[in-house]
């Protein structure tokens, strides 16, 4: 019995001693071994592009082109092939041109004033920040807490703590058991460069002596047709609890873009097209996943971002995409009253340019929801200036200006103390401009 199983044993044996040298007398050719050498540089330049895939911190391709030049350098060394030498100096050509061109872009930035110059820092990783969703294109984790900083030319602009709540909101102090608040938007919603308590829906929680429960629906970057595929999947039934007092979109220019899918970031975002019935119907997402995935890693490129900006930039607001627009938030305001029968009003952040303005404000007529105009707030120019430097979002300082003029348009019932802090107000200015 033993001795039968050592002559298996011995018969295993003899043809895998042969075929490890017949290996290593393949790789003894020249062919083997250089073809051997350009995939280990292969594997260990995507290897480092994978490892550095979810950086916030700046754009790494810079750094990923000269490292694939260098090592084609050492390829080109290490290789007799002629035909693969060929195909290795192209390759590595092809490296040094782009890494010059994102070190010179890298270089314009700095010595331009300009949105290139700027860029955004994170204690986390960008894979642990944003969620893949499939009805929303991405949304924050759930839970998640980050340090966020915004860097132009060297000076930091803001760095604050951004805190996730376990539903995947934006953390605001309220009462839960009150009636809600709702806030739909982008990073004006969300408050992107301000700490938690500084954001519009914090402010209006707090001016109204945290009465009602607050909720911040706002991420960066999305639209009103982020906030209809909330409602149609009712993701937000998971939040609100009780009866909804009042749902509010806040608005800026850029949404009209944003619904028709002309972004160069929110290409896996929801799509809706218009019916012949003046409806508009879901179509999925504006790109497959796989097809979208490869405008956000040129976005991690400067020459990327250029060329997606220029892209995107082509692209003018037509008279489709603001009726669009209109019956995406015609619809949204039809949910809400048939499932929580609360008003749905639209604040329309001003915009500097007065005739593209007043076309916004023209274009969102409706009857089912209320339009307040921003432009027409008493201390608009003041306003416009409170803003992030190089960020052109709002400041902590506009949020603060805003909350009373909204809580007063929205009927919401001021704390007793901010009512005597606003007449005390009054009464010294002696003034208060009409209400529009």
């Amino acid at each position: 019995m033993i001795g039968a199983i050592l002559k298996l044993i011995s018969n295993f044996r003899e043809p895998a001693t042969d075929k490890v040298k017949t290996k290593m007398k393949l790789f003894r050719k020249p062919m083997i071994r250089d073809l051997s050498v350009s995939l280990g540089a292969a594997f260990l330049l995507l290897t480092v592009a994978y490892l550095m895939r979810s950086s916030f911190h700046g754009k790494p391709f810079w750094f990923l082109f000269l490292l694939g030049f260098f090592l084609g350098v050492g390829c080109i060394v290490f290789t007799s092939t002629a035909w693969l030498r060929k195909l290795q100096l192209l390759a590595t050509s092809l490296f040094f041109g782009l890494a010059l061109v994102e070190i010179g872009l890298i270089f314009t930035a700095w010595a331009h004033e300009g949105p290139s110059a700027s860029y955004l820092k994170s204690d986390c990783a960008l894979a642990d920040w944003y969620d893949a969703d499939t009805d929303l294109g991405y949304q924050p984790v759930p839970g998640m807490t980050a340090r966020f900083s915004h860097h132009h030319l060297g000076q930091v602009n803001y760095n604050v703590v951004y805190h996730i709540d376990d539903y995947g909101q934006r953390l605001t102090r309220g009462n839960s058991e009150g009636d809600a608040v709702i806030f739909f938007g982008c990073s004006f919603t969300f408050g992107e460069g301000v700490e938690d308590e500084e954001t519009l829906p914090s402010v209006v929680s707090r001016l109204t002596g945290y009465e009602y429960d607050v909720v911040n629906y706002g991420f960066s970057g999305w639209g009103p047709h982020q906030m209809l595929r909330i409602l149609e999947t009712k993701q937000e039934a998971n939040r609100v609890r009780g009866k909804v007092k009042h749902v509010i979109y806040s608005m800026i220019g850029k949404h009209v873009s944003r619904c028709a899918g002309k972004t160069f970031w929110d290409f896996s975002g929801p799509k809706y097209q218009l019916t012949p019935q003046l409806d508009v119907e879901y179509q999925g997402p504006f790109l497959k996943s796989a097809i979208s995935v490869f405008p956000l890693v040129m976005n991690r490129s400067w020459a990327g971002t250029f060329l997606l900006k220029t892209y995107s930039e082509r692209y003018q607001e037509t008279d489709a995409d603001y009726e669009l627009q209109r019956q995406i938030l015609v619809k949204s305001a039809n949910l809400l009253r048939e499932r929580y029968h609360a008003p749905l009003s639209i604040m329309v952040w001003p915009i500097r340019d007065r005739e593209r303005h007043q076309r916004l404000i023209k274009s969102l007529a409706a009857p089912v929801y209320e339009v307040i105009d921003t432009a027409n707030y008493p201390g608009v120019e003041e306003l416009r200036q409170c803003k992030i430097p190089h960020d052109n979002h709002p400041s902590a300082a506009a949020y603060e200006m805003l909350g009373p003029w909204l809580i007063e348009r929205l009927s919401l019932e001021p704390a007793e103390s901010t009512k005597d802090d606003v007449d005390m107000k009054d009464g010294l200015d002696g003034a208060g401009g009409d209400s529009p």
